[in-house]
């Protein structure tokens, strides 16, 4: 479930999920799957904890409906609108950690509220 909601795990850019996009983060060279799977979040400094209390804080709101194909359908749009919106030299810095960092806790929360949605959903089935 977490992996459906990382935005470059549904792309279809024929980079591999971006990690044949080479990127510099913060004056590190690296790909940009790396920085959409942990260098935006490692980046702020929060533990995991820390992460958990921030998104329930949030006032994010999901019912945690619909479907897989329908989440996947929705990571590819959240790739091509703010993951893959590079500057031409491909830095990544502080202007793409602000505008991106808002979609990444949108995703988090939205993948918490599915898992648990769906697991809710079948254990309900399993205790009929």
């Amino acid at each position: 479930m977490a992996d459906l909601h990382q935005p470059l795990h549904a792309t279809t850019n024929n980079d591999r999920g971006g990690n044949d996009a080479a990127v510099i983060f913060f004056g590190q060279p690296t790909n940009l799957h790396a920085v959409w799977d942990y260098g935006l979040m490692e980046r702020t400094g929060l533990t995991v904890t820390a992460w958990t209390d921030l998104l329930n804080r949030s006032g994010l709101s999901e019912d945690g409906r619909g479907t897989a194909v329908q989440w996947a359908e929705e990571s590819v749009r959240v790739a091509s609108q703010h993951a893959y919106r590079l500057p031409t030299n491909h830095e990544l810095g502080q202007a793409y950690s602000d505008a991106n960092l808002g979609v990444l806790e949108q995703q988090l929360f939205r993948g918490g509220v599915r898992l648990a949605a769906l697991l809710n959903a079948i254990f309900e089935r399993a205790g009929r």
